[in-house]
């Protein structure tokens, strides 16, 4: 799914899948609770980040 995000939106995007276990002062950061976990950081620091926890289509993503 990931690869499939990553093809479609090219370079206007960067699609990164991290391992919480090797991970735990990022995944504490970003305040990672469930699993799998999506957070959309905006390259615009004064916009929001968006996040999701659960199993998305690769449709649904693209369109977020």
């Amino acid at each position: 799914m990931h690869g499939a995000v990553a093809e479609e939106l090219g370079d206007s995007v960067k699609v990164v899948k991290v391992d919480v276990d090797e991970n735990r002062q990022l995944s504490t950061q970003l305040k990672i609770e469930g699993l799998p976990t999506m957070v959309f950081i905006p390259k615009d620091a004064s916009r929001p980040a968006l996040r999701t926890e659960g199993l998305l289509p690769a449709a649904q993503i693209i369109e977020i």
